[in-house]
């Protein structure tokens, strides 16, 4: 029978909401009702726990009510008692409405429209929420973990949330487990490209002579290669093999076409082949910085290097001291180099001052009464004859040798005197000249400043000792690329070359300078010693600036000068660059370098008055 609308506003709507609040009853019955179907029908799905191993239960045997079921009972307990009262409230409802219809006055008639669900249900009550959560089946294992939506053929993809209850503490990194070689001596085979010790390692054979680099290849779709050995999609056949591979660098340098995909990002540039000999790298420290962050960071750095060829490396470690000068402290980081035969490169580190005066190392004492002595000195005590020993021999392993593959390297990494002073670069010349080292690197700015120059120059040490690069072009890979290092100080290199004519070799030692010009820091072409030509007034006193067209690329260098003296107001145009100043590469503007330390003459070009 349909309802009966009546004129009386306010009756009317208390129709409404009893009618709302009828459809809302009737709607939580049948979710909680709906609830409990899933529970009983999850609760028959879940196979029985005894069955036999064949696979197959006993049915005939009566099973004993499982939990699932007790809580479904209880669901349904509860459901009916709620669905029992909101039946009663909905009788009480219609009652309600009908008394009312019967004493208004009657009208014209009209069905009420259907309602549709409200946008925002009501919240249950709490008897229904209790029920609801009886009612609401425990997560398994199963249903908890998620499938993986990645497309990597790597490792799956899995959403994590925060843990946001327990113990704050960090954990700690674990070891990285051992990766197990066969191969004598700890080598592990690994991609010279990425040092990946991926599932297949092949070796370049060569289109004309072995080149002996590694790389990692990916022969199925599910493997991870710097090149994709994959087989034809089509053919099936392989585009390479394991005894005919040859490296891409192998097919560039001889204009080939290389075969297969190359997946790694740096195989496209040209390689910095590693250098493949044994470094034994021994670190002094002066005491008085009370901390080694210098030969720290270039430590880490070797022994990452390092971590798959770890028997090729040996760090020895010594703090510069009073009483302290032992040189059999490292016998037997030495004897590791004998036990090499000596074909192994080596590299001194010395972290320490300098006096300001005469350019030497700080050996002992504090501010105030501090003792040094040269560099030479540094070495026989803290090193003595093994060190010694130990030079001569790879000496002679080179000499057998037409490339001289074995470096033996000297970096100081002090203040700027000692790359400054006259007498001490023919100092450290002397050590190259005389076939002890092969390079040596001293900084010569009014002060090193640790933190700006040392990523630099474990780059320069990482160059030479682990890309196999020689000590010059080592240098202007590292120092020439950081702008920030080269600018907090010039650095100077003494080192030795072999020209070769014919089948006879020569041994050329040289030193330069690596400089940064810069005319609006007062260093025209690096030489912060310029001075004007009339009064000799130092650079801080003078305004320069480029004069005439500017150019640049390869051809900067050829940007002409200008300058003002504030001192004496002497002005000067169309000075141009030194003939003895060199720009480095093209893609370095602005660093420059030239032999140092300077003559008589060059000092004289720039205005230096004795």
């Amino acid at each position: 029978m349909p309802l009966v609308r009546r004129d009386d506003d306010s009756s009317d709507v208390d129709m409404d909401n009893e009618i709302e609040e009828i459809e809302h009853q009737q709607h939580d019955v049948a979710r909680v009702g709906s609830s409990i179907h899933e529970s009983e029908d999850q609760v028959d799905d879940e196979p029985d726990a005894d069955a036999d191993a064949d696979g197959e239960s006993d049915d005939d045997e009566p099973t004993p009510p499982s939990r699932a079921s007790e809580s479904a009972s209880a669901s349904a307990s509860a459901s009916a008692s709620a669905s029992a009262s909101a039946s009663a409230s909905a009788s009480a409802s219609a009652s309600a409405s009908a008394s009312a219809s019967a004493s208004a006055p009657v009208g014209r008639q009209h069905p009420v429209p259907p309602r549709a669900q409200a946008q925002y249900p009501r919240p249950p009550r709490a008897s229904q929420r209790l029920a609801s959560s009886v009612a609401k089946p425990a997560k398994t294992t199963a249903s908890t973990t998620r499938k993986s939506k990645s497309k990597s053929l790597n490792s799956r993809y899995e959403k994590l949330t925060p843990i946001l209850s327990g113990d704050s503490v960090d954990v700690d990194m674990e070891p990285a487990p051992a990766v197990p070689t066969n191969i004598s001596g700890g080598d592990v085979p690994h991609c010279m490209y990425c040092t990946d010790v991926g599932s297949h390692i092949w070796t370049c054979t060569g289109l004309q002579s072995p080149c002996e680099i590694t790389l990692c290849v990916a022969t199925t779709d599910t493997e991870h290669g710097c090149v994709d050995a994959t087989r034809h999609p089509i053919m099936g056949s392989a585009l390479v093999t394991k005894d005919t591979f040859v490296c891409p660098q192998c097919y560039r340098e001889n204009n080939a076409i290389i075969p297969y995909m190359v997946r790694g990002y740096a195989i496209r540039s040209k390689f910095l082949k590693r250098n493949p000999n044994p470094l034994l790298g021994v670190f002094l420290t002066w005491n008085g910085f009370g901390r080694q962050y210098a030969g720290d960071i270039i430590t880490r750095t070797l022994k990452e290097q390092f971590h798959t060829e770890q028997h090729k490396l040996r760090i020895a470690s010594r703090t510069i001291r009073h009483g302290n000068n032992r040189p059999d402290a490292v016998a037997n980081d030495f004897k590791w180099v004998a036990d090499m035969n000596y074909q192994s490169n080596l590299l001194v580190f010395i972290d320490t001052h300098a006096d300001t005066s005469t350019g030497n190392l700080i050996a002992s004492g504090g501010v105030n009464n501090s003792v040094s002595i040269t560099p030479w000195e540094m070495i026989e005590n803290y090193l003595g004859d093994h060190f010694r020993n130990a030079s001569l021999c790879i000496r002679k392993a080179n000499e057998t040798r037409a490339d001289r593959p074995f470096i033996r390297g000297f970096v100081l990494c002090t203040c700027g005197p000692t790359g400054r002073v006259t007498n001490s670069i023919q100092w450290l010349e002397k050590m190259v000249n005389y076939d002890i080292f092969d390079f040596v690197l001293a900084f010569s700015g009014a002060s090193t400043i640790d933190a700006i120059v040392v990523p630099a120059l474990s780059r320069f040490i990482e160059n030479v000792f682990v890309y196999g690069l020689k000590p010059w072009d080592a240098l202007e890979h590292s120092f020439g690329e950081d702008r920030h290092a080269l600018e907090a100080s010039p650095v100077v290199l003494c080192f030795a070359d072999v020209t070769s004519t014919g089948s006879s070799h020569e041994r050329v030692v040289e030193s330069r300078m690596l400089a940064y010009s810069s005319f609006a820091d007062s260093r025209p072409w690096g030489l912060d010693m310029y001075s004007c030509h009339k009064c000799g007034g130092p650079s801080q006193n003078i305004k320069f600036n480029a004069c005439g067209k500017k150019c640049y690329g390869n051809k900067w260098l050829q940007t002409k000068m200008k300058y003002i003296c504030r001192q004496c107001t002497h002005s000067k145009t169309d000075i141009e660059a030194p003939g003895w100043v060199h720009s480095c590469r093209a893609d370095n503007m602005y660093r420059v370098w030239y032999n140092w330390p300077l003559t008589h003459q060059q000092l004289a070009d720039i205005g230096v008055k004795h």
